[in-house]
C-alpha cells in the first residue's frame, strides 16, 4: 500500500475548491498552494498544509513547488497534482495506492463522469493524451524524471511535458474506467486577466522545448 500526497493549486472560486477538498478521501497528506488565493478560499484552506505564494505564480511553478515537496518528503511514494475543480469518486486515492506505477509503466488517468451515480466499465485502455491538467498521478521514480517542469512555460504545456517525459521511458497513459472524476471546468485560468498573453508566450516557448525532448 502506497502512501500518497495530493497537491492542489487554488485561486478562485470558493465553491469548486470546497467541493474538490470534500472528495479527497483516503489520502495520507494533502498539500494545498495558496496561488494568492481569494479571502474566501484562505478562511477554508486554513486548516491545510499549504504553501503560500504572495501573488499568483502561475500553474506550472506551482505544480513545480509540489513536486519539490513531495521529494523532499521521503514518506511519500505517490504523487497526485489535482486541479481544483475537479471532483474524485471517494474510492480513487484507495485505488490509486493499489496500482505500481513503476512496475506497470503506467500514467493512470480518471475517466470523466456526469454523476458518480455511473456504473463505470470495469476495463481500462491506453490514450495518447490525458485530459489536460486536472489529474496527474506519479511515482517518485516519474517525478524525480519530470522535475522540474522548464520555468518558460507558466500556464499551458506543463502537462505535456510530464506526460512526453514519461512516455520517453515508456510508460503508458491508461485510463482506469473506476477512477471516476467529476470535472467542473470552472477553468481559474479564464479570469486572469493576462491569460492570452501568457499562453501566447507558453506556445513559442513550448515550441523550443518540445524539440528538445
Amino acid at each position: 500500500m502506497k502512501n500518497l500526497l495530493v497537491g492542489i493549486p487554488v485561486i478562485y472560486d470558493v465553491a469548486c475548491v470546497k467541493r474538490c477538498l470534500a472528495h479527497v478521501i483516503g489520502a495520507d497528506g494533502i498539500l494545498i498552494i495558496d496561488n494568492n488565493a481569494t479571502i474566501d478560499i484562505k478562511k477554508l484552506i486554513e486548516p491545510y498544509n499549504k504553501i503560500v505564494n504572495a501573488k499568483n505564480v502561475y500553474v506550472n511553478p506551482a505544480w513545480n513547488q509540489l513536486m519539490e515537496y513531495f521529494l523532499a518528503h521521503p514518506e511519500f511514494d505517490t504523487i497526485i497534482i489535482l486541479n481544483s475543480d475537479i471532483y474524485l469518486k471517494d474510492d480513487v486515492c484507495a485505488k490509486i495506492k493499489l496500482i505500481d506505477l513503476d512496475a506497470q509503466k503506467v500514467i493512470p488517468l480518471v475517466t470523466g463522469v456526469s454523476a458518480f451515480s455511473d456504473s463505470p466499465d470495469q476495463t481500462s485502455h491506453v490514450v495518447k493524451d490525458g485530459v489536460p491538467g486536472v489529474f496527474i498521478c506519479l511515482s517518485r521514480k516519474m517525478v524525480e524524471h519530470v522535475y522540474p517542469i522548464p520555468s518558460e512555460i507558466k500556464l499551458w504545456y506543463g502537462d505535456n511535458w510530464i506526460f512526453s517525459k514519461l512516455q520517453m521511458l515508456e510508460y503508458k497513459m491508461t485510463v482506469y474506467n473506476d477512477l471516476q472524476a467529476i470535472m467542473d471546468w470552472s477553468r481559474s485560468i479564464g479570469l486572469l486577466p493576462e491569460a492570452s498573453e501568457i499562453i501566447e508566450d507558453d506556445k513559442k516557448a513550448w515550441n523550443l522545448i518540445s524539440k528538445k525532448i
